[in-house]
């Protein structure tokens, strides 16, 4: 309802970020609610729908109730060099090779009907000249089809390579997609990225493991009983939990359990993180309008790593 909605709004004013990701955001509320708003608090912003239909008609497109990733970032902190969102169905597809190893037509064929994106923006810092990709994503809910969501995860990595090789690195000659672990490369471990994000994937499943760890075993990758990796699933570098790796998962972000994250590699450093409300809080509410807790957290530059 309009009421909740700036409820939602009240809550992020009230934190203040420099950077806001949201999830599950209709275009029509992104576009006439939230982008005004919050472009008079010094907002710019970058959506990415699902989905992607035409719409003969504003009433069709206000029905269609498709929803996106909204990435807000202030004006006078960053200035924005360049913004990409993917389908990650077709990101699996590089030069017309399945991606991982997966061939498998079952995998494929619902692989492919799930419309989840990864929205991607490139920023500068306006006082430290310093670049930061910002990824957001919201991925597949489904607990009996994780293998989807991991490999859905592992895809949008290969995406945020993708963004960081194209924006950020001028001299690259290298495919940083590979499927071995001797010959793996990531361009994301060269600039500094932040992943955020509802990955609907709870700290003891594949996808949080493939993001701490970088890897996932194979027989973790199944779907209807079937085992679908020819070979254990890869990333040459382990991503940081903010929660994970200083208070500890929550118990719950959303109503019912852990699904959503603000991941970081190694060239941002945590420097403050919100606690969460109380897990006895029921949501939504006045207090708390949305289904899911937000996550606060400041990060400084790693000063140690020149880029």
């Amino acid at each position: 309802t309009q009421i909740r909605y700036s409820l939602v709004l009240s809550e992020l004013l009230s934190y203040n970020s420099d950077i806001i990701c949201l999830q599950e955001v209709e275009k029509q509320i992104h576009v006439e609610l939230f982008t005004p708003i919050l472009a008079k608090a010094g907002y710019d912003q970058f959506y990415s729908q699902i989905g992607y239909l035409n719409f003969e008609s504003a009433q069709d497109w206000r029905d269609s109730r498709l929803h996106g990733c909204s990435t807000f970032w202030k004006k006078s902190k960053f200035k924005e060099i360049n913004t990409e969102f993917v389908e990650l169905r077709q990101a699996i597809y590089d030069k017309g090779i399945k991606q991982f190893g997966m061939s498998n037509h079952l995998f494929l064929k619902e692989f492919v009907r799930k419309p989840n994106i990864v929205s991607l923006v490139h920023l500068r810092s306006t006082k430290e000249d310093r670049d930061l990709c910002v990824a957001n994503t919201h991925l597949l809910s489904n607990q009996s089809k994780s293998a989807i969501s991991i490999i859905q995860a592992r895809t949008a990595l290969h995406c945020i390579d993708k963004f960081v090789s194209k924006f950020f690195i001028s001299n690259n000659s290298s495919n940083p997609i590979t499927t071995t672990r001797s010959s793996l490369s990531s361009s994301s471990n060269t600039h500094p990225v932040l992943f955020c994000g509802d990955f609907n994937s709870p700290p003891y499943s594949g996808t949080y493991h493939l993001l701490s760890t970088g890897s996932v075993p194979k027989k973790e990758i199944v779907l209807f009983d079937e085992i679908l990796a020819k070979d254990d699933i890869m990333y040459p570098h382990k991503w940081s939990s903010l929660y994970g790796t200083t208070l500890g998962e929550p118990i719950r972000t959303s109503i019912t359990m852990t699904l959503d994250y603000i991941w970081y590699n190694n060239y941002l450093q945590p420097c403050r993180v919100m606690n969460l409300p109380p897990q006895k809080i029921v949501m939504p509410s006045e207090e708390y309008p949305s289904d899911h807790f937000a996550l606060y957290g400041e990060f400084c530059f790693d000063t140690n790593r020149k880029v």
